[in-house]
């Protein structure tokens, strides 16, 4: 019964309280402004009521009262819409949930299936009321831009491929390697020859042992490397160091021969070149003769 007087009462007021007060503001905004084609997308509708006024609760406290509602507008498909709880005031002596303030309404949205710019429209209908009277139901549209893309392929879940920078290219230097050695040797004796290594213009050659050449001797003979000369010092990577540039020559011992007769030899050397960049790909020369 007292719900039927609230009704009547309503019905009966005066047409200034009736008229429709300032409407609410209302905006509408887009989890993404870019959308793949036939998917969904959330959104967020925002309610803003004016002071001292408010709107009834979705769903409302009461069968009579008119709560605020969220449609889809023109040429748009509203999937879903999670209404918020209000909060419970008093109005026109009844205990109601009421949106106030501003009241932010999730919603999901499905996009059109054909790609391009378009509009999702919404509509919010309401009735304002204060804490006396309640005013004329109505409405405010409102709309958000996006961009409509080519939805991916059915059972593509691949991710776009990250392109990785390609790795420098090997620096590439060889000093060139000879060497001066006797053509004979007594059994028992030695004698001495030279390795020469010209490196290449704005190079260097250097080890952090100071010796800059690693040799291997293959063949019956014994070679052992003598101290280098005319090292100049340079800092390389915050250490000084004595490196060898332009035509380094290497003294070199070969002997005893053991036995008489032809014997091969062969030097393995191996050695980095380094300019103001840095170093080059290790490199190995060979220098081979033979003694009797």
């Amino acid at each position: 019964m007292n719900r039927m007087i609230r009704l009547l009462a309503l019905l009966l007021l005066p047409a200034a309280a009736l008229a429709q007060n300032d409407a609410p503001a209302v905006s509408l905004k887009l989890a993404s402004q870019k959308v793949e084609a036939g998917k969904d997308v959330k959104a967020t509708v925002t309610i803003k009521f004016g002071d001292g006024l408010h709107g009834y609760q979705n769903p409302p406290t009461e069968n009579y009262m008119i709560p605020v509602v969220v449609k889809a507008g023109d040429s748009t498909t509203l999937k879903s819409v999670a209404y918020p709880k209000g909060t419970m005031e008093m109005v026109a002596g009844t205990l109601s949930a009421v949106y106030t303030g501003s009241v932010n309404i999730p919603i999901v949205l499905t996009a059109p299936s054909a790609p391009g710019d378009t509009k999702f429209n919404i509509t919010v209908s309401y009735q304002q009321c204060d804490d006396q009277q309640c005013y004329m139901p109505s409405s405010v549209d409102a709309s958000a831009a996006a961009t409509i893309v080519a939805a991916k392929p059915a059972g593509d879940t691949s991710t776009p491929t990250k392109t990785t920078a390609k790795p420098p290219a090997p620096r590439v230097a060889h000093a060139k390697v000879s060497f001066d050695g006797p053509d004979s040797i007594e059994v028992g004796k030695t004698v001495e020859g030279t390795l020469t290594i010209t490196v290449p213009k704005g190079a260097y050659i250097y080890s952090a042992d100071e010796t800059p050449f690693n040799v291997t001797e293959k063949g019956g003979l014994v070679v052992k490397l003598g101290s280098i000369s005319g090292g100049t010092t340079k800092t390389v990577d915050g250490t000084k160091r004595t490196v060898y540039s332009g035509e380094v020559k290497v003294p070199v011992t070969i002997g005893p021969l053991s036995t008489a007769g032809d014997t091969k030899y062969e030097l393995d050397l191996a050695y980095t070149l380094y300019d103001d960049q840095g170093p080059f790909e290790p490199s190995k020369d060979s220098v081979a003769g033979s003694v009797q």
